[in-house]
């Protein structure tokens, strides 16, 4: 790979990529919001390119042109507070610091369930179920955590869907932008 560019991508086909990082020079453009099940081309060249491309723009005008007051990313949480028990459990999600106001249009969470001695949703003995949204207000999300009854709840994930959502209805989006949530996965909760 060249020196004047970005290590951003692989070398060859088959490398693994890992995600930008904030503070690195690279953007990705979450598309996960855009699918187009009925193209006359085929599910994987859906007709909204145009879409894709703003995205794309936003991310090169803030990282390639040093535009920073260009937003290019959806919300992405930062806090996780698991609160209750039992039924009354409840897992509230702050997205960017508490700084993005949220526009909600859908649910998309699932929980990782667990036995008592279980910390992270790679041991053995989870389950993954629906956690619907039970409330929202700014850039918190509160989602129920009552489908793992009497168990640990360990992990949670987001839209870890291969198709998450119908066009432009997935669950998590910031209000003044329209751009959505990317979708990730964390194994373990604090306790």
């Amino acid at each position: 790979m060249s020196e004047t560019f970005p290590s951003c991508a692989g070398d060859k086909p088959g490398d693994t990529v890992t995600p930008p990082t904030p503070t690195s020079p690279c953007f990705m453009a979450v598309a996960m919001d855009l699918p187009d099940f009925n193209s006359p081309y085929h599910p994987i060249h859906g007709r909204y390119k145009q879409d894709v491309a703003q995205r794309l723009v936003l991310g090169a005008l803030n990282v390639a042109y040093g535009h920073s007051d260009v937003t290019f990313q959806g919300p992405f949480p930062t806090q996780f507070h698991v609160t209750g028990s039992g039924a009354q459990r409840t897992i509230t999600i702050e997205y960017n610091n508490g700084r993005t106001s949220l526009d909600i249009r859908n649910t998309g969470f699932d929980i990782c369930c667990g036995g008592e001695n279980i910390h992270s949703c790679t041991d053995q003995g989870t389950w993954w179920v629906d956690a619907p949204i039970t409330s929202h207000q700014g850039s918190h999300v509160t989602i129920t955590a009552s489908s793992c009854n009497s168990t640990n709840v360990v992990g949670l994930r987001y839209a870890w869907r291969e198709s998450p959502c119908n066009l432009k209805q997935c669950a998590i989006y910031a209000a003044d932008s329209s751009l959505p949530a990317p979708p990730y996965l964390t194994n373990t909760l604090p306790a």
